[in-house]
């Protein structure tokens, strides 16, 4: 699918296993260590639902680079437990095609390309992609860190709204402190 920013050219693809290299890369200039994603996780979600893990490309180059990633699993309903969001888990194990809740389990930018707007539309435009894809989705939902203020502003304009909070949820640089995590959700209706 493509999309334009400025004079920029992006294309929105589905990720394979031989985007991990780019996808690692990503996740470690947007994420500190301690609540990176590892390489079989990623693997994992390509594998039980490549529909839902999309690549922004930047195509104004003489070679497409990878500029963001964005990752999500098919639940059966709408997580309330904390378990249900844990770090690493495994989508093979989560992810059921029949379901009607989409859980958008990650999303991230690289370095380069952040600052330009182009959060909210790899945002928009893959949760478009999803939903016009799997259309018995009926509810969005997704963990953010209370840390994160653009993501969040993001999210909110898309209309998504607080449902829950996870005390002490996501760890730190500083092994004493954590931060809390808001669960958001979206009707499939409010979506935009």
């Amino acid at each position: 699918m493509p999309m334009s920013s400025g004079s920029d050219a992006f294309y929105l693809r589905q990720a394979t296993v031989a985007d991990l290299t780019a996808i690692m890369d990503i996740e470690r200039q947007a994420f500190i260590s301690q609540i990176q994603e590892s390489e079989d996780t990623f693997r994992e979600r390509i594998i039980a639902f490549s529909t839902g893990f999309l690549i922004l490309e930047d195509r104004s180059q003489d070679v497409a680079v990878p500029a963001g990633y964005f990752s999500s699993e098919i639940w059966h309903e709408l997580a309330e437990a904390t378990s249900s969001f844990k770090l690493g888990h495994s989508a093979l194990q989560s992810h059921d095609g029949s379901g009607t809740v989409l859980y958008i389990s990650s999303m991230a930018l690289s370095n380069r390309y952040r600052g330009h707007g182009l959060g909210r539309m790899l945002f928009i435009r893959s949760c478009t992609q999803v939903l016009d894809c799997c259309p018995q989705i009926s509810l969005l939902q997704l963990l953010v860190n209370t840390e994160w203020k653009k993501a969040q502003a993001i999210y909110r304009s898309a209309g998504f709204r607080e449902t829950a909070r996870l005390s002490g949820f996501f760890s730190t640089a500083t092994p004493e402190y954590t931060t809390d995590g808001i669960v958001m959700s979206c009707s499939r209706k409010a979506f935009l």
